[in-house]
């Protein structure tokens, strides 16, 4: 959920119920400590290394203070607080005044945070030296500095006291989000890396956002703290590892190979033959009973002589395509095809063509309009902005259409920079795929889906064995073979890059760092599992 969402759930919650809010507080503070206490042993902050917590003036800082009451109550003695505010909320101020009544140690960074407070409070020191070294020699780190509700970047007091939490190098909890990090957070923007993130589920997509996910740290699930039969309109789905049998497409015992899909792939130039062999085979290896594959001079000649490494149909693509002013052979040869992927391999230009970018222009100008479901991968979706979003949208006249670009391709789709999109997908590609008329699948450490009506799906997958050459071509492949099988366009991008996760890390655990080549067999191995 965004976080505007999720603070709509927490008041109607309460008013359901009626609760009083501070009840919500402590159900989620007791569930994150009990989530946070099971990984204590193995994560190395069970000795008798204070646990110190990090509160700025928020809920957020009174989530941090009551978790650290629930470890005080299951008797763990070496606590701390540090509060950095300007202002001290209502709620936060009751678990302070708590927490300096059982006698539990409160430094305050700054004096601001002291004001409408009682006694204890305005006696606990102000003493930055000696917050730095409880810092430095704290077994465990509790960031509730700033939470889902910040509405730009941390600044100020929770700021300072962030840099030096940063500074110290302990591990770090963050609950619910690290501090910096909000739907509002640009790329620019600080953010406290933490090691785990204590998640109040629903979990919050900022989260997922591709250029703080590494400040995420490990996302531990804090369930319970809301209704299980609550109603949710979530912002997104998080696509899992057991999804894909739900999505996967199983075929009929007595199936042939034009029912299992027929594939049809305009893929490789010179310098880059590789992608066109990776994206045929993935094609097969996700199912596809019959794949071909148009190949331009010199590759086809090269293919021709030795077709073993292709696995494939071989047709020649320029006396298909560019025979005659009329198409015909190529809409009798599309209309064959189930799917049609373009573009693996089409970023190095050919030496034969004398105007290879042109070549390639019409080639795809040619595809649109006839194709049945259409894959556009790297070369091509160079190409896209040549043709503009309107006419590629009209040409397809309402058939299926997957774009899968890679952040610098996606960025070439907007003219923004990668960086910038990554640090909040959601916006851009929600416009991308409308303009389009297109699921796109936006592949980085963590992947982004999205459709022109709107639906968001996330797969967490953050496999860095797949950061090798031809893993985007395999993915593309993948998509292509299950729109041949009949998945919608939206559910077989998910299917496919779950797939593709899946085996990566497969891949890993049996072969250690591969090359895409070797991904193809884990992904038949784990498609035919999937699909029994």
């Amino acid at each position: 959920m965004s976080a505007a969402e999720a603070a709509r759930l927490d008041a109607a919650v309460a008013e359901s119920w009626k609760l009083p809010p501070l009840v919500l507080m402590e159900n989620a503070a007791l569930r994150a400590w009990a989530a946070l206490e099971s990984r204590a042993g193995r994560a190395g902050f069970a000795g008798e290394a204070p646990i110190v917590a990090l509160a700025g003036g928020g809920n957020n800082g009174g989530d941090a203070l009551a978790l650290l009451r629930q470890a005080r109550f299951a008797g763990r003695v070496a606590l701390a607080a540090v509060v950095a505010a300007t202002r001290i909320g209502d709620l936060t101020a009751l678990q302070l005044a708590s927490l300096l009544a059982a006698g539990v140690p409160v430094w305050f960074w700054n004096s601001e945070a002291k004001d409408g407070l009682g006694d204890q409070a305005r006696e606990a020191p102000i003493d930055r030296a000696a917050i730095k070294a409880l810092l430095t020699s704290a077994g465990l780190i509790v960031d509730g500095l700033a939470g889902t509700g910040l509405r730009g970047e941390l600044s100020g007091p929770p700021a300072e006291l962030a840099a030096l939490a940063a500074a110290a190098a302990r591990p770090i909890a963050a609950i619910d989000v690290p501090s910096g990090l909000s739907d509002a957070a640009r790329r620019h923007f600080p953010v406290l890396p933490a090691r785990w993130t204590l998640s109040i589920e629903p979990r919050k997509t900022a989260l997922y956002r591709p250029a703080f996910r590494e400040a995420v740290g490990d996302i531990i699930a804090v369930e319970g703290v809301f209704p299980r039969d609550v109603s949710l309109h979530p912002q997104a789905v998080l696509l899992e590892a057991e999804d894909l049998s739900r999505f996967a497409p199983r075929p009929s015992p007595s199936a042939h190979k034009a029912e299992r899909g027929r594939v049809a792939l305009f893929a490789g130039s010179e310098g880059a033959s590789g992608a066109a062999i990776i994206a045929t085979r993935a094609a097969s290896a996700a199912g596809a009973g019959l794949v071909c594959l148009y190949a331009p001079e010199p590759l086809y000649s090269r293919f021709a002589a030795d077709a073993s490494p292709l696995g494939a149909a071989l047709v020649r693509e320029e006396e298909r395509f560019f025979s005659g002013s009329q198409p015909a052979s190529a809409l009798a040869d599309t209309a064959l095809a189930d799917a049609v992927l373009a573009g693996p391999g089409w970023g190095f230009e050919s030496r034969v063509q004398p105007a290879p970018s042109e070549h390639r222009v019409s080639l795809l100008a040619r595809l649109l309009p006839i194709a049945p479901p259409l894959v556009l991968d790297a070369g091509a979706l160079r190409l896209l902005s040549r043709l503009g979003p309107e006419a590629v949208k009209t040409a397809r006249a309402g058939r299926p259409l997957v774009l899968t670009p890679h952040p610098g391709e996606f960025a070439s789709l907007l003219g923004r920079s990668a960086a910038e999109l990554l640090a909040d997908p959601e916006p851009s590609l929600c416009e991308v795929s409308r303009a389009y008329g297109a699921v796109l699948v936006l592949k980085a450490s963590v992947t982004w889906i999205a459709d022109p009506e709107g639906r968001l799906a996330i797969y967490d997958g953050r496999e860095p064995s797949l950061a090798t050459a031809g893993s985007g071509d395999a993915l593309a492949g993948v998509v292509t073979a299950l729109l041949a099988a009949g998945l919608p366009p939206f559910e077989a991008a998910c299917a496919a890059v779950i797939a593709h996760g899946c085996a990566g890390k497969a891949a890993r655990a049996e072969l250690g760092w591969y090359d895409a080549f070797a991904l193809l067999k884990v992904l038949a191995r784990l498609f035919e599992g999937a699909t029994r």
